[in-house]
């Protein structure tokens, strides 16, 4: 499953047309050798970044700081990508 919870840092637009995390998307096709979405095999150089959704990402936290874990006087641009 590649669901963790966990906030996008590098998403990326598999063959599918999907968004997913690329780190957990990349293991999960190595792993099992087909495309989350479809069970088809895929091409990992295919993917793409998803940079509509990483621009978003970082608008939401610019805006809602509450949503990463930081310390007083922290900056957006501390996270790392």
């Amino acid at each position: 499953m590649l669901a963790n919870k966990k906030l996008m840092m590098d998403p990326i637009i598999a063959q599918s047309g999907q968004t997913f995390e690329k780190e957990a998307y990349e293991q999960y096709v190595k792993t099992k050798g087909v495309d989350y979405t479809t069970g088809k095999k895929t091409d990992l150089s295919k993917i793409m970044k998803n940079l509509a959704i990483k621009n978003a990402i970082l608008e939401f936290l610019s805006d809602n700081p509450w949503a990463y874990e930081y310390k007083e006087n922290d900056s957006i641009d501390l996270i790392e990508f």
